[in-house]
């Protein structure tokens, strides 16, 4: 049997997980980390808590990607 990368064994759920935690690092690394994508406007503490690799605040989640 041969033996497979770490990242062969993840589900794509889980690989998306990795690459948005990787993004949020990379948003906290240039400082924009808490700071929608879509509007630029301030995530909130709570949504942070929530779900601390979002990308965008509540308001422009709601209104889709």
């Amino acid at each position: 049997m041969a033996v497979r990368g770490a990242d062969e064994l993840l589900s794509e759920a889980e690989r998306q997980e990795l690459l948005d935690i990787e993004a949020a690092l990379t948003r906290i690394a240039v400082g924009q980390f808490g700071r929608c994508e879509r509007c630029g406007g301030a995530m909130g503490r709570h949504r942070l808590r929530a779900i601390p690799e979002a990308r965008f605040c509540m308001t422009c989640s709601a209104l889709g990607r």
